[in-house]
């Protein structure tokens, strides 16, 4: 009988060393939640660069529709786009659509301006160039530049 229960306990040893201690799962717990709050603020501005990001491609698109139209002379008359605070248009005298800004996003610099493109040449009617900036209220921001020949690049 004494074979026995040496054996049984053996067993029992055995098996109390094959899992995880509370200790154990509160580190690993511990280290996860660390891990996830030093990640988010990367993924934020991660999310934010995407956006902006396409937003800009947005507007460069709208701006060289415009200008593509004026060239073809798309109804005999001027094409344009005029930048609002939390929107933009592309317009001529017989059209407009508006496009909203996403989210947060809302233009910096070049608000409340209009940027028409000549007919047949495609330049822009402006003096020297316009930058439009877009972007968010701690400083992330993306610029356009609208020259006076009428080249759009983005920056």
């Amino acid at each position: 009988m004494y074979l026995y229960q040496q054996k049984n306990t053996t067993q029992l040893e055995l098996n109390r060393g094959t899992g995880f201690t509370l200790l154990e799962l509160l580190v690993v717990m511990s280290l996860v939640s660390l891990l996830a709050v030093i990640a988010a603020p990367s993924y934020n501005n991660m999310r934010k660069n995407v956006a902006l990001d396409t937003q800009r491609q947005e507007i460069v698109s709208a701006l060289r529709t415009a200008q593509q139209r004026s060239i073809a002379s798309r109804g005999f008359e001027p094409h344009g786009i005029h930048f609002g605070t939390d929107s933009f248009s592309m317009f001529s005298p017989s059209y407009s659509t508006t496009f909203e800004l996403q989210g947060d996003i809302e233009f910096i610099d070049g608000e409340n301006s209009d940027v028409i493109f000549d007919r047949l040449t495609g330049e822009a009617d402006i003096p020297n160039q316009v930058i439009v900036s877009v972007g968010y209220d701690d400083g992330i921001k993306r610029a356009i530049t609208i020259s006076e020949s009428g080249a759009i690049s983005s920056l």
